[in-house]
């Protein structure tokens, strides 16, 4: 394990001084050769390795490296009651759904007709478009042309395959679908008068969650045992201005800490959080790249209130944005790597860790949203988490409004103290903020999804906090004893 950690950071190092290099104006072409040959060599060690694993340890190499996808009689036995799966494969020229269930297996091939991407692009286009939102606000065409797209779009992708909407819906998206939040789709034409707060959403008559594949969606919980509930990270940016978004799109080029504004509401949204539940709040200058990689392991939730960036020419180099106060690139504070000085916690960083997250909140922009890859889905931050070992990732799919995510997130927590699934906590704290709030366009309520399971998350503090208390009150009688033993001996005296 220790030589497999070795290779993926030397791989990992070398590939970001390629990055770095490519991005001057003269980049070096030896240094790039040179680089690229130690990665070529690292990965040969690599899958030597993996042949040395698979030859002397063929149970663990079984488990970790060549777990067999599930057949359709083993998904249909491990299914709850009143759960399905909705799987979706995008070939050159037509898309194929798949829905199983307890009661069967229907697959089919889609008719989308040429028109369906550019209806595609045009939603997900309309749910980013933050300016348009603003824009437009709830005028009557802009919620029609809404309407008429999610109506045509879940008669196009969902009702041909699904007759009755279930309990619970797992989603397993593919090419451009991924980018799709299936739970604004309308189960049902609106009517002319509807407004956004009151149109037939799929999230009103099920929760929606979403998963890399079934196996993946069906799979027991690891077992976990972190030393505390929560941790939360709350970054503060000096630069001049205040933004109202977490997060932008920052194309291929590298990201510098001028890049991101403050946010007005994530120190609140964190600390609220924090107080509600219990855990650890780290806000404004504590909330650093270093603090995170030493004590992320020790935490049960993660909560990430933050910006994120993308790099859409290599996704291994998008990111979290920490507070820069604890260090910089060219040193840092004593004993911390120049990595984690930075305050970029890039896609790459975080596939070497080992964590032990039941759940993970990416309170911030763009974090389910990545380069499409052929046959893996979106390369995202939520995908380089669930590597990390988190089973669950909450994580948005465009520039979340930080107002809207505050409230939502609150909710969220809120629910899941009640003892709700996380699944149906999300889509509980969705349609309370729909009923009341008067930003109800679904750019605002729509962007965070959930990979993951339905299981609640056990808010009681980890057994390493109630063993101290334990002990504490245990001891508490006989400090008290000792204390007035003490203190008549001394009015003797």
């Amino acid at each position: 394990m220790q030589e497999e950690k070795s290779l993926k950071i030397d791989i990992a190092f070398y590939k970001k001084e390629i990055f770095r290099e490519q991005q001057k104006p003269s980049a070096d072409k030896v240094k790039i050769l040179r680089w690229q040959k130690e990665v070529i060599n690292r990965r040969r060690s690599y899958e030597l390795l993996l042949e040395k694993l698979e030859s002397s340890y063929p149970e663990y190499y079984r488990i970790k490296y060549n777990q067999a996808p599930l057949g359709v009689a083993e998904v249909r036995q491990n299914l709850p009651p009143g759960c399905g799966i909705l799987e979706y494969f995008s070939g050159d020229s037509a898309i194929f759904a798949f829905y199983v269930d307890k009661n069967g297996l229907k697959g089919l091939q889609l008719a989308p007709g040429a028109d369906f991407p550019g209806k595609l692009e045009r939603l997900i286009g309309s749910l980013r478009d933050r300016d348009r939102v603003l824009e437009q606000g709830r005028s009557k065409d802009a919620t029609a042309q809404f309407a008429a797209t999610a109506d045509d779009l879940y008669r196009t992708l969902v009702s041909p395959v699904l007759e009755k909407i279930p309990n619970q819906l797992i989603v397993i998206p593919d090419g451009n679908l991924s980018y799709l939040p299936f739970e604004l789709l309308l189960t049902q034409k609106a009517g002319p008068e509807s407004s956004y707060a009151d149109l037939p959403y799929l999230l009103r008559q099920t929760s929606v969650r979403y998963e890399y594949s079934a196996s993946m969606a069906l799979q027991p919980a690891a077992v976990q045992k972190p030393e505390r509930l929560f941790a939360g990270y709350a970054p503060e940016y000096k630069n001049e201005g205040l933004t109202t978004l977490r997060g932008e799109n920052d194309g291929c080029r590298a990201v510098n800490a001028s890049d991101f504004a403050p946010l007005g509401n994530n120190q609140a949204e964190v600390s609220q959080i924090s107080r509600m539940v219990g855990g650890r709040a780290m806000l404004g200058n504590k909330a650093t790249e270093a603090h995170f990689q030493r004590h992320a392991p020790q935490s049960r939730i993660l909560h990430m209130a933050m910006h994120g960036f993308l790099n859409d020419c290599d996704p291994l180099y998008s990111g979290l944005v920490f507070s820069h106060s604890g260090g910089n690139t060219t040193g840092g504070n004593a004993g911390q790597s120049r990595e984690e000085a930075d305050g970029f916690l890039h896609a790459y960083e975080i596939y070497i860790l080992r964590l032990k997250a039941d759940l993970v909140i990416l309170s911030a922009c763009n974090t389910g949203h990545g380069q499409l890859a052929k046959g893996e889905g979106v390369m995202s931050l939520a995908r380089a988490f669930k590597y990390a070992g988190c089973a669950n990732i909450l994580m948005s799919l465009w520039q979340a409004d930080d107002r809207a995510t505050a409230q939502i997130m609150q909710g969220f927590y809120q629910h899941l103290k009640q003892g709700m699934g996380k699944d149906e906590a999300i889509r509980r704290a969705k349609l309370d903020y729909l009923a009341t709030d008067t930003r109800n366009h679904p750019f605002f309520w729509g962007a965070f999804v959930l990979i993951g399971d339905d299981t609640p998350v056990p808010m009681s503090r980890p057994r390493y906090s109630r063993l101290w208390w334990g002990l504490a009150l245990l001891l508490l009688p006989a400090a008290w004893y000792f204390f007035k033993k003490k203190k008549n001996s001394l009015e003797k005296h």
